[in-house]
């Protein structure tokens, strides 16, 4: 009788172990965007580019101007040089000619993004995450 009650207590023990274990949450990145961020905003960008209906003559010179991209940290376009090479791919890939200034272009692009983000939801079952005090054993 005595090895069944304690057997039964270590279950129970085990059993509250594994679900306060599984009440904790946490989120660690290096860097800051984890991969499956960072790959969900370079997919959009990419689907967002692809879908553009660049109706320009083969041999047409044209000039990306960055002016109308948010490319400072603070600004909320998380890659705003993925998304530059990105127009600059497909428009090479339309079979116009890139060139470096203003000047020398027939054509001037000038990009904008609305919005690259990811919105974060969690969802938790049990009690959520706390400080617990732990008193160390008397002596």
């Amino acid at each position: 009788m005595m090895i069944r009650v304690m057997g039964l207590r270590a279950a129970l023990l085990a059993a509250a172990a594994l679900a306060l274990y599984g009440c904790s949450n946490g989120r660690l990145t290096e860097p800051p965007e984890s991969a499956t961020e960072q790959l969900l905003i370079s997919t959009a960008v990419d689907h967002a580019v692809a879908a553009l209906d660049v109706r320009l003559p083969p041999g047409t010179k044209a000039f990306v101007d960055p002016a109308y991209v948010d490319l400072a940290p603070a600004d909320h376009v998380r890659y705003p040089k993925y998304l530059l090479g990105g127009l600059r791919d497909q428009l090479l890939r339309g079979g116009v000619r890139l060139v470096e200034k203003r000047e020398a272009a027939d054509v001037v692009v000038e990009p904008r993004s609305g919005a690259q983000s990811i919105d974060h939801d969690s969802f938790l079952i049990g009690m959520p995450s706390f400080a617990a005090p732990i008193r160390s054993p008397a002596r």
